[in-house]
């Protein structure tokens, strides 16, 4: 299934979904462990379920569109890899679908 086939949700929705849940500012210019993690799902998500387009993610954050990139790939893998980081994002994705 293409990206585009999926249901898209306002970026707003998703970004206080990952607010709410972790807890944490996600847009604090800081790579704490906690909020870098979380600021990475939060772009994992609105990459997967937005139609917004790599760059505006990244200006949305501050950051730039390699770690857009960066940020979806190691979600990506963390999921496969770990059943607790795959939860969370289940967990989430079932909050605004």
């Amino acid at each position: 299934m293409s990206k585009r086939n999926i249901p898209t949700f306002d970026k707003d929705e998703i970004v206080n979904t990952v607010l709410e849940y972790y807890g944490v500012d996600i847009f604090a210019d800081t790579h704490k462990r906690e909020i870098a993690f979380a600021r990475q799902v939060a772009v994992y998500l609105l990459w997967h379920y937005t139609r917004m387009k790599v760059v505006a993610i990244a200006a949305l954050f501050g950051r730039n569109h390699s770690s857009v990139s960066h940020s979806v790939k190691n979600v990506n893998n963390l999921c496969s890899g770990d059943r607790s980081i795959r939860m969370q994002v289940i967990e989430l994705e079932s909050k605004f679908e």
